[in-house]
């Protein structure tokens, strides 16, 4: 009799979580991908797909502006948030569920811009450097000393940081191997004009899914061991060489 109760204590558990469970993220292809038809895809919105099909939840997404995507998984419960950068600022802030992919990020310049020399992070304090607002850029950036206003300059989107670039307002913007591409070209502009003029290997960092620290722990369990199996079945990595 205690076993049949403890099952549906479980199944109420599992109920009571899967019709509540929200994803919040930002439009970064291709990681996440907000589709004209407001229909949503990315390699790692894909890799989440998976996690969740294995794990048998239901759960809906909700592409935000990424600060207040941060804000949403900071204080709800229930609530899951990708991709996020795992660094010791935000260590202890949320349940780590999944490495999703990583990246390397780098300083871009036009190449035209012959005036620009950077062959050191030392460098970057001599120009306007230009970063997503809430992105891991602006804390690292700040961290070697730029100062916002002065030589840094915070954007809402990704679209105006680039914008910013070209018609040379900032003389480089902090981003990364896999989404600068696709934010060049979504701004309407030509990637083949940038070139990478300084590549941060140091600070390279993986992206997680990740949850609000008051997530049922039930739901926990269960998404973490669904990504291990997706991980060890292969799964996962042909998500990712799909998309390469």
């Amino acid at each position: 009799m205690m076993k049949v109760l403890l099952v549906l204590l479980l199944l109420l558990s599992f109920y009571s979580w899967s019709s509540e469970v929200n994803i919040v993220t930002e439009d970064v292809p291709p990681m996440q991908i907000l589709n004209s038809d407001s229909s949503i895809s990315g390699v790692n919105i894909e890799i989440v797909q998976a996690i969740l099909k294995e794990a048998n939840i239901n759960a809906s997404f909700e592409i935000l502006p990424w600060p207040r995507a941060f804000a949403q998984a900071l204080n709800h419960k229930n609530t899951l948030i990708l991709s996020m950068i795992r660094n010791a600022q935000r260590e202890q802030g949320f349940i780590w569920i999944a490495k999703l992919n990583q990246f390397e990020p780098n300083i871009t310049i036009l190449k035209d811009n012959k005036d620009i020399v950077i062959n050191k992070v030392s460098d970057l304090k001599n120009y306007k450097i230009a970063v997503s607002r809430g992105d891991y850029g602006e804390s690292y950036l700040k961290s070697i000393g730029l100062v916002e206003n002065k030589n840094l300059y915070l954007t809402i989107k990704h679209n105006n940081m680039w914008k910013m670039l070209f018609s040379k307002r900032v003389d480089a913007v902090f981003t990364n191997n896999l989404t600068s591409k696709f934010e060049i070209l979504s701004a309407g502009l030509s990637p083949a004009k940038v070139k990478e003029a300084l590549v941060l290997k140091s600070i390279a960092k993986e992206l997680y899914l990740a949850a609000n620290l008051n997530t049922d722990i039930q739901l926990i369990k269960a998404l973490k061991k669904a990504a291990n199996k997706i991980k060890h079945d292969g799964t996962h990595q042909k998500i990712i060489a799909k998309w390469q």
